[in-house]
């Protein structure tokens, strides 16, 4: 082996106290090259040549799992317990050959082996088994038995099946949208046969307060190689989305978690790892429209008004005319049928509020105000990824045509804001009594082009709490522009702050 130089650098006056320690070479190989563990508790025996090993050394040990699906990526899995390198004869006489061993384990126990225990090393999947031993000792010398070379492979595989509406398996999930409906089917090696599971599944991601939220969960009693799959759709509803996935985020992603549970219960059984993973990943939907128009009023929408005063020039328009609000989604499944089932449709709900635009001052001092209009927000339902409705200024009081009024020689003109339901995002938060639910940022659930500095002037601006805001921080998003003309102008974010 290489000796490699240490430099010391000492004083006038000291002394300096060296212990020094042979670096150990270790070579490793499963006693028998062929062994499959297919147990939840089988032992290992791996034994080879050495270098320096006077007597047994601990060590970490630490699993190298290759599966079978992906050759390409590997795990590494903690060992549960300490492992020890034993020389062949413990006589004190440097030894060629080794074996590892269980901590704890009787020294003279032949053959020497480590127990694997599937369940408390979480030891999940099927393909290709390696190990790398790392000894406890400062020169942290260690020995690694790849996946490739070492021939032990492991059947204690379980997780999860992602079916389609024909029962055929999704192998490539990029294509599905939210609103898909899906079948999870999970799968799992004989070996856990007559074992008690929970699943969950859950949208990852935390919320503001560390929590998240509420789980799809499952409970199965095993038996034999697989369960009835459980329908569910991809989306707000079907996976009570948390909204917490953050405004950069480009992907909504679902993962999941495997406990075993104690025979009969629903408590986790003890010593057992959870197993943990990714179970699809979608494209967060995308506001590619919202506008604001004015159009005729539909015939038989008129309200009574008899007692209303009529709006003054060029509010007048109003009189015959309303605000319309429209928008699509894109990224949304759409119903249709298959061969064997029908995509249902996706649903959910969205306010849209109006507003009022007005320029504030005199001369070339103007500032852009705005302020909301005395009409209640409209609940919409998104189906197909679109939806829309009317904003009928008819409606409006007295009092508020005239506070109206009092802003049409401003330059006024109007636009709408889009927000998703709080309803959404109930699920997702531990309300106290009396208590609202938080605004939902609108980029955590859709993505949309924002405008705001250095956007160039284009895209949808962000409000929150009616100003004008940032993308991460915006709870709605602002239409264009229309004046009572039927004019229609991009609000522009240099203008609106």
């Amino acid at each position: 082996m290489a000796i490699e130089p240490v430099e010391c650098k000492l004083g006038f006056v000291g002394a300096v106290r060296v212990k020094g320690l042979p670096r150990i070479a270790l070579k490793l190989q499963p006693a028998n090259p062929a062994k499959t563990l297919s147990n939840l508790k089988e032992k290992i025996t791996l034994s080879g040549s050495c270098e320096n090993v006077r007597s047994a050394v601990p060590c970490r040990i630490t699993w190298i799992f290759e599966s079978e699906d992906d050759p390409a990526s590997s795990r590494r899995i903690p060992h549960s317990d300490l492992g020890v390198i034993v020389p062949k004869d413990a006589n004190g006489v440097l030894r060629k050959t080794c074996a590892l061993q269980q901590a704890g384990a009787t020294p003279a126990a032949s053959p020497a082996a480590v127990e694997v225990d599937v369940l408390k090393v979480g030891l999940y999947g099927k393909g290709r088994l390696g190990c790398e031993i790392e000894l406890c000792l400062p020169t942290e010398d260690r020995a690694v038995l790849t996946a490739s070379t070492s021939n032990l492979t492991i059947d204690t595989n379980i997780g999860l099946r992602l079916l389609d509406l024909n029962n055929q398996r999704i192998g490539d999930t990029s294509a599905l949208e939210v609103g898909t409906q899906v079948r999870v089917q999970p799968v799992f090696a004989p070996v856990f046969a007559n074992k008690r599971v929970r699943i969950s599944i859950r949208e990852v991601g935390e919320s503001d307060s560390g929590e998240k939220g509420k789980p799809h969960e499952y409970t199965y009693d095993l038996t034999s190689g697989s369960v009835d799959y459980e329908s569910m759709m991809i989306g707000f509803d079907g996976l009570h989305f948390d909204y917490r996935t953050g405004a950069d985020a480009q992907v909504l992603e679902y993962g999941y978690t495997i406990q075993f549970l104690k025979p009969g219960t629903d408590q986790p059984l003890a010593n057992s790892v959870p197993l943990t993973g990714t179970l699809l990943k979608v494209q967060k939907p995308r506001l590619s429209e919202f506008s604001l128009s004015l159009e005729p009023a539909p015939i038989g929408m008129d309200p009574d008004d008899a007692t209303l005063d009529p709006f003054p020039p060029p509010l007048d328009v109003f009189d015959t005319w309303i605000l319309y609000a429209a928008g699509q989604f894109e990224g949304i499944a759409h119903k249709h049928w298959t061969p064997l089932a029908m995509q249902e449709d996706f649903t959910f709900a969205v306010n849209v509020s109006l507003f009022a635009r007005y320029m504030e001052g005199e001369g070339p001092a103007l500032t852009p105000r705005h302020v909301p209009i005395e009409l209640p927000p409209i609940a919409l339902t998104v189906r197909d990824g679109r939806f829309g409705g009317a904003f009928d200024l008819r409606c409006l009081s007295n009092e508020a045509r005239r506070n109206l009024a009092a802003l049409g020689e401003r330059q006024l003109s109007f636009f709408a804001v889009l927000e998703f339901s709080t309803e959404l995002g109930i699920r997702a938060e531990k309300l106290k009594t009396g208590e609202q639910p938080h605004p939902i940022v609108f980029a955590n659930v859709a993505d949309y082009a924002a405008n705001e500095p250095g956007s160039g002037h284009s895209g949808f601006s962000p409000m929150r709490e009616r100003h004008m805001t940032t993308k991460s921080l915006g709870d709605g998003v602002c239409s264009n522009l229309v004046d009572a003309s039927g004019k229609c102008t991009l609000l522009d974010f240099d203008q609106s702050w």
